[in-house]
């Protein structure tokens, strides 16, 4: 599975933004798993990112800090997802 992601590393810390379907935030079990994917697959914490709405879903100090970052300020790339 492709997706857009931004690994990021902030304060310390490394993790990883997923861009994903706005339906995706809402829906637990999709979420959930993608957040468990994209950990796995990243080797970081990961919180994902509604496309058109820019809702957030994950750890809270990640989505904390997403709160004051523009979206175009992330490093935004295409990455293959097992």
């Amino acid at each position: 599975m492709k997706v857009i992601a931004a690994p990021t590393h902030e304060q310390g810390q490394d993790f990883v933004i997923v861009l994903v379907k706005d339906r995706v935030i809402h829906d637990p079990n999709e979420r959930e798993a993608l957040i468990r994917a994209s950990q796995r697959e990243f080797g970081r914490r990961a919180a994902l990112m509604g496309e058109s709405q820019r809702e957030t879903y994950g750890p809270q100090d990640i989505v904390n800090w997403l709160e004051g970052v523009e979206f175009e300020q992330l490093p935004w790339r295409e990455f293959s997802l097992n």
